[in-house]
């Protein structure tokens, strides 16, 4: 997808880093209509999806995960790249995603972006999330 001049938040790439008022599925189920914390997400894809600029956000949490719940592990050596050393470990929760209209998105905000994931292991949580297709939880943060 090509990004002029006029694209918002161009600099949102798939691998992405970004502070984002992530909603979670129960927040959404229970009627919530934001996110009730700005928290670390990746931006796993960026694409056009109905003629929209579109992104699928996943969110990072220091949290373990329960067993019933599907996570990406990062490794030690990319959590202190992020510039996360004080933490041991992190996940990211790929069975529910944010998916956003950039251009009409109410969450993104100017200098949200943090850092990239490396590309080898950006590649590796793509892989996961295939695995994922069909199972992922969605909610739509431009409805």
């Amino acid at each position: 997808m090509s990004r002029d001049a006029k694209t918002p938040y161009k600099e949102l790439t798939g691998g992405s880093i970004i502070s984002y008022h992530y909603q979670w599925r129960w927040q959404h189920e229970r009627g919530e209509d934001h996110g009730r914390k700005k928290r670390e997400s990746v931006v796993a894809i960026r694409t056009v999806v109905g003629g929209r600029d579109t992104i699928f956000v996943f969110p990072i949490t220091s949290q373990p995960p329960s067993a019933d719940r599907h996570a990406f592990e990062l490794p030690e050596l990319e959590v202190r790249r992020i510039g996360r050393g004080r933490i041991d470990r992190l996940w990211i929760v790929i069975d529910e995603m944010n998916t956003d209209e950039v251009a009409r998105s109410y969450v993104l905000e100017p200098g949200c972006k943090l850092g990239d994931l490396s590309r080898s292991v950006y590649e590796a949580l793509l892989k996961r999330i295939k695995g994922m297709e069909g199972s992922i939880k969605i909610v739509n943060r431009a409805e």
